[in-house]
């Protein structure tokens, strides 16, 4: 993280002072950054804060609408929030950042009547924010108190961050005349004289307000025969806020009786958003390509650049109808107006929603892609690891773990050297069979045009228009045979992006799952080479191969670590990941060397753990399971296979495999061989098999209750689906699709045993119907003319 840029207030009346940090001259070193807010809602929701506060970009609430109790996080068409209600409260607190302007929420810390937000915030650095409710008709005692409690939870180890808290205090505050100008403090009644006190303690001092607002009113009882009373403060550490303001009349557009209080916020320099550098989103063709002819890689960056963009989710926004109730709403600055503003919104967004929902068992899995972003969307989701390290630090961590993973103690341009020498070794072939469109075509077809593109911004949806165009589709096809031919690959293909993803027999039986430490960034990359070379260089495809052996050169690998910091690095080890073909070389060459494995005599010596069954070793990718009946023989069965992963450049990580055993196991739960100990794990505990959990229990139907548990939760997630208007048809295709996948893909290999009960092995489609939540309420309307209800299966 860089310096926050802001300024230090010793004493809160003191003007502005001339020199500031940093290396800034003082002329250029102030700009505006944006506005804060601080607004008592009175029970009103945060929805209509999107249009009402749109010019704010840092809003402290209370009286937040009765919602979950506890924390929640999320965001809407302009904010982020984070709010908390705690148990004995009616409603909530919040603190609320502009879309913009939020980077991640570090930590949260809660008290009886208000919180605390350390976040991240572009342009400023890290910033805590509070907002507190303070008691109202209490004993001074108890009022006291919960300000005490507050303000002691001010996280201390972050005392050097700048800070800003919005406060209703249900007190009063007298302001005085300075000689600067400006309003400052005064004495105050026992309770607010307590709060400042705490607060000025830990280096936190009020905002004044305007000198026009010395004696204004911030609460406006809703009985019209009670006088009001100005309540409410914000206070700020090492920020230059400007002198509040009070915006009374906006109170009427959302309902309560608070005037919002707003202040302009300062800082030194610096950019006001963090720029993610590598744009990778999916591209699609969006116009007519127009383009005379198609030579190298530099006119397929061209046409992608000119006619494929990313696409942007299309949320719910403002019709013109609104628009211009908004506009009226403004101008009039009337409860009324305001009320069917709010009821127009609320109503127009329930309608597209309900379209939305329509179009998607209508098909349109595009919205559907969209909803599911929404549901499982965490933004900010890096916060936590910056919570004991600055973004810098962070970076560099992540960049020394990815070299020590994926770069040797050599320079890059041995690998490269001892590369070319293997490549000219291979012989170059005579004539060059060259691929046919259709081939291109159907593997085009194969790949997802929802994936990630690279440093060219060429994308699989441009690929595939291209192959289809009339005349650039065999242009395209002479690009890709000569690229093979000659192997001159494009000089874009050097470099990569970087993403980083905030992984039953009545006889003894031990299951041991194997974690390959590194797996595709830690094979060896000459033995990458010299398998392609053993498999492929006596079938007469020298082009190929040579082509296959150039994507072992080494290449540069860029990101952009969590807080915005870039990262850069030149992996020699391993196979590159992201390639097309990367995942099925890989696979190939581990499955090699363990059929080598079994098939040898050492191997064999040991016997079969089962006398019927042939079966003690399982491996899909880089997971490699060893099935046993005896400890001691499955620890030298696991050291052998560590031994022949070692020829490659792999290593088991010991210390992460684990190990699980059914009932009728009796012998040792523990062995140690030489360096290492092997452990059984406890009677319950549980390994992952292609996503199913395996703790070999006494129920042998184990798996066949994980995936009813996955139906009926897949159920109760897409109810909002399942429920939307539509036909039956449309419905039942649509539970086809979003609950069998939990389990179609099993093939029909799955124990269904006595445990499980009739009502879980009645049909899944019964299981949306029937259990709660009810996702279909078949009985609650008959089915539309020409339509007949799904039979039961």
């Amino acid at each position: 993280m860089g310096t926050n840029s802001s300024y230090s207030h010793v004493d809160p009346a003191a003007p502005l002072p001339k020199v500031v940090r940093g290396d800034l001259s003082a002329p250029c070193a102030k700009r505006r950054w944006g506005r804060v807010g601080h607004w008592n809602l009175g029970g009103q929701k945060l929805d209509m804060l999107d249009v009402i506060c749109q010019d704010l970009d840092i809003l402290l609430v209370q009286e937040v609408a009765r919602g979950q109790e506890g924390w929640s996080e999320f965001g809407r068409d302009e904010f982020h929030w984070i709010t908390h209600r705690s148990s004995d409260q009616w409603r909530g607190v919040a603190v609320g950042i502009a879309i913009d302007k939020f980077d991640s929420t570090v930590k949260k810390i809660k008290t009886s009547r208000g919180i605390w937000v350390v976040g991240r915030i572009c342009g400023i650095g890290r910033v805590i924010l509070g907002s507190l409710h303070c008691h109202t008709g209490a004993t001074n005692e108890t009022y006291q108190a919960a300000v005490r409690e507050f303000f002691s939870a001010c996280p201390r180890k972050y005392r050097h961050l700048p800070l800003v808290c919005g406060v209703d205090a249900n007190e009063v505050p007298r302001w005085k005349d300075s000689d600067a100008g400006r309003l400052e403090i005064d004495s105050c009644c026992s309770n607010l004289n307590t709060l400042l006190h705490e607060s000025m303690h830990i280096g936190i001092f009020p905002v004044p307000p305007e000198p026009v607002f010395k004696n204004a009113w911030t609460h406006f009882p809703r009985d019209e025969t009670r006088s009001g009373r100005q309540i409410d403060m914000v206070l700020h550490r090492q920020l230059h806020l400007k002198d509040l303001t009070f915006d009374a009349d906006r109170r009427l557009a959302l309902g309560t009786d608070h005037a919002l209080l707003v202040s302009e916020l300062l800082v030194a320099g610096g950019v006001s958003r963090t720029k993610w550098k590598n744009e990778s989103r999916a591209r699609w063709v969006t116009s007519d390509i127009q383009h005379s002819c198609i030579v190298d890689e530099d006119d397929l960056v061209q046409i992608a650049r000119q006619h494929t963009r990313p696409r942007f989710s299309q949320s719910f926004r403002d019709d013109p109808e609104t628009s211009a109730a908004i506009r009226q709403a403004r101008d009039s600055n009337t409860r009324e107006d305001w009320k069917r503003v709010q009821r127009m919104r609320r109503e127009k967004r329930k309608c597209w929603q309900q379209a939305r929902l329509s179009s998607i068992l209508s098909g349109d899995w595009d919205a559907y892609r969209q909803l599911q972003s929404e549901k499982k969307r965490r933004r900010g989701w890096w916060g936590d690891m910056l919570e004991d390290r600055s973004a810098a630090q962070l970076a560099g961590e992540i960049e020394d773990h990815l070299r020590n993973k994926m770069t040797s103690s050599r320079e890059p341009s041995c690998w490269d050297d001892r590369l070319e020498a293997l490549i000219a070794e291979c012989s170059p072939g005579v004539t060059f069979r060259p691929f046919e469109l259709h081939e291109v075509v159907t593997e085009l077809q194969q790949m997802k045009c929802r994936s990630a593109v690279g440093p060219d911004g060429i994308g699989v949806h441009l690929l595939r228009v291209l192959a289809s165009h009339e005349t650039l589709g065999g242009e395209l096809l002479g690009l890709i045979n000569f690229i093979v031919a000659t192997q001159q690959l494009p000089p874009s293909w050097s470099k990569s992006f970087l993403a980083l993803i905030a992984k039953e027999w009545k006889q003894p039986f031990i299951l041991g799952k194997l974690d390959v430490a590194g797996a595709f960034d830690k094979i060896n990359r000459e033995r990458v080479a010299k398998f392609l070379i053993t498999k492929l260089q006596n079938v007469d495809l020298p082009h190929e191969l040579r082509y296959m052996l150039a994507q072992l050169r080494t290449h540069t690998v860029c990101g952009t670590a969590p807080g915005g910091t870039d990262i850069s690095f030149r992996p020699d080890v391993g196979i590159k990941q992201g390639a097309p073909e990367s995942a099925e070389l890989f696979a190939m060459i581990v499955d090699s060397m363990l059929s080598d494995l079994t098939a040898c005599e050492q191997w064999k010596r040991m016997g079969s753990p089962f006398r019927d069954v042939d079966l003690d070793l399982l491996q899909y990718q880089d997971d490699i399971f060893v099935l046993e009946t005896d400890m001691s023989r499955l620890c030298r069965r696991i050291k052998i296979i560590d031994r022949c992963l070692e020829r490659i450049g792999l290593r088991l990580a010991t210390s992460k495999t684990k190990i699980v055993a059914n009932e009728f196991y009796a012998g040792p739960r523990r062995v140690k061989i030489n360096d290492d100990v092997f452990s059984i794990a406890p009677r319950g505990e549980a390994l992952k098999v292609l996503g199913l959990s395996f703790s070999l229990s006494s129920d042998a139907s184990e798996q066949a209750h994980e995936i009813i548990s996955r139906v009926r939760a897949a159920a109760a997630f897409h109810s909002d689906i399942l429920c939307a208007p539509g036909s039956w048809k449309a419905k039942v295709g649509m539970m086809r699709t979003l609950l069998e996948s939990q389990f179609n893909w099993i093939g029909g290999s799955l124990h269904w045993g006595d445990s499980v009960s009739s009502h879980e092995g009645s049909p899944v489609e019964m299981h949306a119907v029937v259990a709660p939540p009810t996702v279909i309420e078949p009985c609650s309307f008959a089915p539309p003319p020409g339509e007949i209800l799904c039979q039961q299966h």
